[in-house]
């Protein structure tokens, strides 16, 4: 009684066989056994990003208030953005568990929040790699721009792909965009990581010890960071390829997904304030 897809179930009016459906699902459940587990999945991640946004909301306004920049105000928002995420997804499996099928005006919602979870995820991820009040206090254009443009990318592609169903051509210039965000990130950091060195080496000739600088401890930090990218990429790799043998238990491929996106992300939004305020 699924749908191959999305594990939801038809309209009971389309086929006549809500009796014997029930009787086969307690308590009136629509979603398949793989899908049941969703909405808690989705619900302890909201938890997990509330408890990150506290912990960042605590830190900043309380202990470095007086220091606090654009980019960290931009990073309180992204834990926002998450949890708006994670209740929607929430929600619309809710919607499906007990109705059997999803309203368009759902869909809509589901398919926005996605969308600005990754524009704002990378948006975030590509000003940190270029540097953006980290090693340069403004950005040049060229780079702002390229900022700019992956986010909006981002928004409109994932938009096109998962609501409107523009399955074919956009499922591959969506696929271009995040590898091009993930080129603009590594190179950038690496970028990054070359200038803070010369620093460093300069440091150095003028007989001062750079180990207690702010150079050696951002050139640390984007160490990291060039290591938490390279193993996401890698790992989300893996994971789509393990996942084509899972069809049937969807929320495990979703746990490790929001995992992977979880790990880099919290890094990073917990230790660049730091960097920051050296």
């Amino acid at each position: 009684f699924f749908q191959a897809e999305d594990g939801i179930r038809d309209q009971p009016r389309s086929r006549g066989l809500g009796d014997v459906y029930k009787r086969q699902n307690p308590n009136g459940e629509h979603l398949g056994t793989g899908y049941i587990p969703l909405p808690t999945t989705y619900r302890t991640f909201a938890v997990f990003w509330s408890l990150i946004f506290i912990v960042q909301t605590y830190y900043n306004l309380v202990w470095h208030h007086r220091s606090m920049t654009a980019l960290h105000r931009l990073f309180l928002g992204l834990p926002i953005v998450k949890i708006l995420h994670e209740v929607v997804g929430m929600f619309r499996w809710k919607v499906v568990s007990s109705y059997g099928f999803l309203p368009g005006w759902v869909e809509l919602m589901s398919s926005a929040t996605i969308s600005l979870n990754e524009a704002a995820t990378y948006f975030l991820l590509v000003l940190i790699a270029r540097g953006w009040l980290v090693t340069r206090r403004a950005l040049a254009v060229n780079d702002a721009e390229s900022c700019v443009t992956v986010a909006i990318l981002l928004i409109v592609l994932n938009m096109a792909y998962r609501y409107y169903k523009l399955n074919n051509f956009t499922f591959f210039s969506l696929a271009i965009t995040y590898m091009m965000a993930l080129a603009i990130i590594l190179s950038s950091t690496a970028r990054n990581i070359r200038e803070l060195k010369m620093q460093m080496m300069i440091l150095r000739q003028a007989d001062i010890d750079p180990t207690n600088t702010p150079a050696h401890t951002k050139e640390a930090m984007y160490r990291s960071f060039q290591f938490y990218i390279f193993t996401f990429v890698c790992t989300r790799i893996f994971l789509e390829m393990v996942l084509l043998f899972l069809p049937e238990h969807p929320w495990i491929g979703h746990v490790f997904t929001e995992l992977l996106d979880l790990l880099p992300v919290s890094y990073t939004h917990l230790t660049l304030p730091t960097i920051l305020l050296v």
